[in-house]
């Protein structure tokens, strides 16, 4: 009797250690989760490779190459619980010539379409925060995203514009170029992204993708082809929005003929039918505060905008803001209607030097004298778009609406 009682009592002790066991277990990896005592992800950011309905790629710094490369992610906020994540990718790991660590670069695929989903990404070292993202929705209702560029230089009106900017919950940023002052200095870098990490996270909590474009600030650095994960050769590319809406990025800081010039009307081309197309470089192709625009832009590009009908352009270069009227410059040098013109934005107010912008027969609005400021556009679901200018003050200074 006893000994059964004995036996008993043993297995009582075993299963009970054993449940304590796996209690601690779970314990630890939660602090582990919240209380980063090795080394915690920085210059977390979202860009895509593919479709933005369906994928979303992460990327983060650390000073470790085994710091770790996973994502671990459901479409309900799970904060600090590692095993509570229904979802988990690993990634890899990368460095380069000049980098300050190693960044950590995961892509997640096969996620519904406007779906909020929460993650958190890290390894064996630490994890960040539980952050959150959106992808786009296939059919629009209501897409927004803001622009802007030429972001390098004075910190403080960076940082300024970037916190308006999150304010609008915008489904996605483009940046039109010009990042940093020299991007062959990976400092101004680390800089840059610690802004995008703290700031681009809209009021609803949502971290806001970016689109990025190289600038000439950029020097064709592989700091800048490193640190974005974008996709085809990263130079140019481009996405579809939503099943009507199309963005074709271009670089100026290439050959903007040959293959780049390929590439673009077959793209254009294939997406004639969209009702919404943009496209997106650096340097404009005409002038708005220099003497001269883009003469490989002008001569080969706009040709391209023209046939196709491009509904509008959104460049940096000039640190100004200017819309033209709708402009259809292979027909004549008169405005146009929205029907048969290509407005052309000229954003550069994120943070550079301001400049003073010239006088020209197509300008529709230019802020005089310049200030600091990015642009919100909103598309509607009645094939209606809405853009504003928002300056630093939170003022809208300029407003357009496009009904088709």
């Amino acid at each position: 009797m006893n000994i059964n009682k004995s036996k008993i009592i043993l297995a009582i002790l075993l299963i009970s250690s054993f449940f304590l066991y796996c209690f601690l277990i779970i314990i630890n990896i939660n602090i582990n989760i919240e209380n980063q005592t090795v080394e915690k992800p920085e210059n977390i950011h979202l860009t895509w490779q593919r479709d933005p309905s369906t994928t979303m790629t992460i990327t983060w710094q650390t000073s470790f190459e085994n710091s770790g490369d996973m994502v671990f992610y459901d479409n309900i906020s799970r904060p600090g619980y590692l095993s509570s994540y229904r979802n988990n990718v690993s990634g890899y790991n990368m460095t380069y010539s000049g980098a300050s660590g190693y960044l950590h670069i995961v892509e997640l695929t096969g996620l519904k379409a406007n779906t909020t989903y929460f993650f958190i990404c890290g390894g064996q070292m630490g994890y960040s925060p539980e952050r959150s993202f959106r992808t786009l929705p296939q059919n629009i209702s209501n897409l927004r995203f803001v622009v802007g560029g030429d972001s390098r230089t004075n910190i403080g009106a960076r940082e300024n514009i970037s916190k308006i900017m999150a304010k609008y919950n915008p489904n996605f940023a483009i940046h039109t170029g010009d990042m940093v002052e020299d991007g062959r200095i990976q400092w101004r870098w680390d800089n840059w992204f610690g802004d995008v990490d703290s700031n681009w996270v809209g009021n609803n909590g949502l971290t806001i993708p970016i689109i990025p474009v190289i600038g000439n600030h950029e020097q064709n650095a592989i700091n800048y082809y490193s640190q974005f994960v974008l996709p085809g050769n990263e130079m140019y590319y481009s996405y579809n929005l939503s099943n009507n809406v199309h963005i074709s990025v271009l670089s100026t800081e290439t050959d903007t003929s040959g293959e780049q010039l390929i590439w673009l009307e077959n793209d254009l081309s294939r997406h004639q039918n969209f009702t919404w197309k943009f496209v997106t470089f650096h340097q404009p192709a005409i002038p708005g505060s220099r003497e001269n625009g883009h003469s490989g832009a002008r001569n080969n590009w706009v040709p391209l905008f023209d046939k196709y009908h491009v509904d509008m352009i959104f460049n940096g270069h000039d640190h100004i803001y200017l819309r033209t009227f709708p402009i259809n410059l292979t027909h004549s040098e008169d405005p146009q209607s929205f029907d048969n013109g290509t407005v052309h934005i000229i954003t550069g107010g994120w943070g550079a030097p301001l400049y003073e912008p010239g006088t020209h027969w197509y300008d529709a609005y230019t802020e005089r004298p310049s200030v600091y400021h990015f642009c919100v556009i909103n598309i509607y679901n009645n094939n209606t778009l809405n853009l504003q200018a928002v300056n630093s003050q939170e003022n809208v200074f300029d407003e357009l609406w496009i009904r088709k």
